[in-house]
């Protein structure tokens, strides 16, 4: 597998588009332990962490959906098989879990790449949130999508304050909107038009802190979305934030 996997143009477009494309899959079993449908679940912190197969390469994608908040089940399972698609095509050997006792170190250096597929709620113990930071830090790359960084409230100060880069507040509901491309010479925004046209309704996400600085290479505008004011003026846009190797795509309900 080539070494820049995490971070190669079509690596970041492909995780991009298979939020918008996700709903196209039909979503496989539900895990076990998980209900279906929408609605909030009761949390639970996993302490035994899964076995691996035995023929899984190193270097690849641990696709990761706990959710111990809100969970709607046949977008994530959707999306996951969207992931998984996409990571066969390419040749890239992955993984998908709900465990999050996979965060520890010996298992978390088999992956290049970990994707929190509208993840909810808090699901790390604090050994596996250490682990988790001591990975990325050492090279390790994060994507979030949709409900990833979605929650009103972290216990983990870290995840929304540095990981993500702003606190999320609250979110429209589904309606149609535009997405504006800001970085049109980043490789990530590849294909895409420099106003796209969302014919699809999404959820629309505010943020507490407007994250421009971190990095942001498009916005999004909805009509039908009520203005809102903090301290650095009124703002409530779509945002894919940058920063390092990280990257968190707030749209995809």
């Amino acid at each position: 597998m080539r070494t820049h996997l995490a971070w190669s143009g079509g690596v970041l477009l492909g995780l991009s588009l298979a939020v918008s494309v996700s709903l196209a899959f039909q979503p496989p079993a539900q895990p076990p332990g998980r209900r279906g449908g929408a609605g909030f679940v009761t949390p639970v912190m996993d302490a035994t962490p899964p076995e691996l197969p035995k023929d899984l390469k190193s270097g690849g994608l641990l696709i990761f959906s706990k959710t111990n908040g809100y969970r709607d089940d046949p977008s994530i399972q959707a999306s996951n098989a969207a992931l998984l698609t996409i990571a066969k095509r390419r040749g890239w050997p992955a993984f998908v879990t709900e465990n999050a006792a996979i965060f520890n170190a010996d298992q978390l250096e088999r992956f290049k790449v970990t994707v929190w597929n509208s993840t909810s709620g808090d699901t790390h113990t604090e050994p596996q949130r250490a682990a988790f930071k001591t990975w990325l830090e050492n090279g390790g790359a994060f994507v979030g999508i949709h409900g990833a960084g979605g929650d009103p409230k972290y216990d983990w100060a870290w995840y929304p304050g540095t990981l993500i880069g702003a606190q999320f507040t609250e979110h429209s509901s589904r309606q149609l909107g535009t997405v504006h491309i800001e970085d049109r010479n980043s490789p990530i925004m590849k294909g895409l038009p420099a106003d796209w046209v969302r014919t699809v309704p999404d959820e629309w996400y505010s943020f507490k802190e407007n994250p421009r600085a971190r990095g942001m290479h498009r916005r999004a505008d909805s009509p039908g979305v009520a203005r809102k004011r903090d301290g650095v003026g009124a703002w409530q846009e779509w945002r894919a934030r940058v920063s390092g190797r990280k990257i968190n795509l707030p749209m995809g309900q």
